[in-house]
């Protein structure tokens, strides 16, 4: 029996590039920022990298800073556009950050477009992992998350699917702190909100998840260790849908 599930991955904050459009300072100031976690997800897309691997699925990166544009807001979004971009304002400059928005926005809707077979059998599961890294300490608290699961709590395959992933964590790295809904919650805005509306309506089983990893512990895990985490991700798709 095939599969009986699609999966595609994205990563919204995965580099610190600049478009080679835009004017780039030389002051520290300005270094400093942008390898900040202000300016990318570190660690994101290397996981990500590791995941598309193991689960053999396709993945979808957006590598410019979100100092310039944020690929996990919408359009009309207040955070859409970042400081850089609001500090160096022109005719030219949002106009072009736009067009990055709408290249990756298009490349992961014709991705999730292809999740969705017309004429799939009803138990075929199309599901959307966001993948994203958070500091380890934000305005001076610690947080004490390695693994947030982000989900909308009123769609029950998603809360289902979080738990059993929760619970294959936490017996293949004893100790691991996997928390629901954080550091953010679900339905915070980002691209698996608007997946969920997008593409929720047009199956009762489309399943969005955002990942979560805290960069101060699972970010720096050994490459080794970081394939053992993507081979939780293979048990739990596998044991569930035949992966």
């Amino acid at each position: 029996m095939p599969p009986q599930v699609s999966l595609v991955l994205s990563c919204e904050h995965g580099g610190m590039e600049l478009p080679p459009w835009f004017p780039r300072p030389a002051s520290q100031r300005f270094n400093k920022l942008l390898k900040s976690h202000q300016s990318y997800d570190k660690g994101a897309f290397e996981l990500a990298k590791i995941l598309a691997q193991v689960l053999k699925c396709p993945l979808l990166a957006h590598t410019y800073s979100r100092l310039v544009i944020d690929c996990n807001r919408r359009e009309g979004h207040p955070d859409l556009f970042g400081k850089f971009i609001v500090g160096y304002p022109s005719k030219t400059t949002l106009p072009k950050a736009i067009h990055i928005h709408r290249a990756y926005r298009t490349k992961l809707s014709k991705a999730l477009d292809s999740c969705l077979p017309p004429l799939g059998p009803e138990n075929f599961t199309p599901i959307h992992l966001s993948i994203h890294s958070f500091t380890p300490i934000y305005k001076g608290k610690r947080r004490e998350t390695d693994v947030g699961i982000l989900y909308d709590p009123k769609r029950p395959q998603e809360a289902l699917l979080a738990l059993k992933f929760k619970r294959a964590f936490i017996q293949k790295f004893p100790g691991l702190r996997v928390q629901f809904n954080k550091p953010y919650r679900g339905t915070d805005e980002g691209v698996a909100v608007w997946a969920r509306e997008n593409w929720g309506k047009g199956s009762k089983r489309f399943t969005a998840l955002e990942w979560e990893f805290n960069q101060g512990t699972v970010v720096r895990w050994s490459a080794k260790r970081k394939k053992l985490l993507a081979g939780v991700f293979k048990e739990v798709f596998s044991a569930e849908f035949g992966l």
